[in-house]
Formats: C-alpha cells, sequence, structure tokens
C-alpha cells in the first residue's frame, strides 16, 4: 500500500531495536495509517505515545531540498510521520519549537504533535557545514592576518631603505 509524503497517525509503538522495528513491518498486521513504529533504545525514556484513534489532516506548504514545511490539523495528539528519509542533519520546529526526530517505521521521520492546528518545519542543518564554514572564515582570517602582516612588512622595509 501507498503512503503519502506526509500523514497523520493517533498512535505509536515503541520497539527497542531495528530488528524488532523490521520484523514488525514484515508481519504483516502492521497498520501505517493507524500506528508508526518508533525506534528507541530500552534505555531511553519513552516518548510521548498517543492513545486511541483520532482523525488528522497534513498537507505540505513548500518543499526544498533543504526545507519541508507541513501544516497539520488535528483533534488529539498523535505523530505526523514524513516518508523522508531519516538522516543525520535533520532538525524540525513545531510552531517554531525545536522538536526531537524520531526514526519512524525503520526509514521514516516523525514528530509528536498535540491536538490543533501545527505548522511544522523540517531544515537540513548538518553539522558538517558549520564545521566548513567556521574552517572557511578561519582560513580566510589568517589569509587576511598574513596579506597584512607582509604589507606591513614591506611598508616597514621600504621605508628604512629611503
Amino acid at each position: 500500500m501507498s503512503q503519502p509524503r506526509a500523514y497523520f497517525v493517533p498512535r505509536a509503538r515503541v520497539l527497542e531495536s531495528p530488528e524488532h522495528v523490521l520484523s514488525t513491518l514484515d508481519s504483516g498486521s502492521f497498520d501505517p495509517r493507524a500506528e508508526v513504529l518508533l525506534e528507541e533504545p530500552a534505555t531511553d525514556a519513552a516518548p510521548a505515545v498517543a492513545t486511541g484513534a483520532g482523525q488528522g489532516q497534513v498537507g505540505i506548504v513548500s518543499y526544498t531540498p533543504e526545507q519541508v514545511v507541513i501544516l497539520a490539523q488535528s483533534e488529539r495528539p498523535g505523530f505526523l510521520v514524513l516518508t523522508d528519509l531519516f538522516y543525520p542533519g535533520w532538525h524540525a520546529f513545531v510552531n517554531d519549537h525545536e522538536v526531537p526526530i524520531k526514526r519512524a517505521n525503520y526509514l521514516f521521520r516523525a514528530v509528536v504533535l498535540d491536538p490543533g492546528t501545527s505548522t511544522v518545519r523540517f531544515e537540513y542543518r548538518p553539522g558538517s557545514f558549520r564545521l566548513g564554514l567556521a574552517v572557511s572564515a578561519t582560513t580566510a582570517l589568517l589569509i587576511t592576518a598574513a596579506a597584512w602582516w607582509t604589507w606591513r612588512h614591506a611598508a616597514v622595509t621600504m621605508g628604512r631603505q629611503r
């Protein structure tokens, strides 16, 4: 059964390993429209898990390679599932407050939603980009300092020769 790119589910089941998630997905009894499988180590605190039935509507407002904005409306708490790959560097914001992204159904991303209308924004901000920016800025600063020192040294040397 094909799933939309983003959808709401009212329930979650927390499993402690990727193997458990895969075996549950393969069991034939799993309904991705009714619940989401979250992978959390047994030692971590369990996330807020909604129970029961509930409807939610989800619409993608904008979608670019580095940002996805989704408008969600639900009567009950639940989970927004985005069927894009779970990958390090992604950050999620619900109504402009950063929230953790849960690994959902082995491959995807999910966030917890409260009842009501929510604007959910996923942004790709990899740590490697910040590291590269810091290295580039430091290199530019060192090159500028070396050029200034060379210019200053040349100016002093030329002043002595006169």
